[in-house]
């Protein structure tokens, strides 16, 4: 009976101790690597349209060259278009 009060106790205590999340614990940006595959971003088995703005194909671009995407954005490919 003794050893039962002994356990209770200590599984409870246990159970307070637990730290609480720190307040700045959140959603990190996510940040997504593609490579540029003809016309598009290639990101997984997918391949992605460029932002407004950007494009797969110029100097700089080209089969292989690195997109990017933040937190769920359009891909940005390496070439700016105006």
């Amino acid at each position: 009976m003794h050893f039962n009060l002994i356990a209770i106790a200590l599984a409870l205590s246990a159970s307070q101790v637990a730290a609480a999340p720190a307040a700045e614990a959140g959603l990190e940006k996510r940040i997504d690597n593609g490579v540029c595959n003809g016309t598009s971003c290639r990101w997984g088995f997918t391949n992605y349209k460029c932002a407004s703005g950007t494009s797969c194909v110029g100097t700089g671009g080209g089969d292989g060259a690195a997109c990017t995407r933040t937190s769920g954005t359009d891909f940005q490919c390496p070439v700016k278009t105006s």
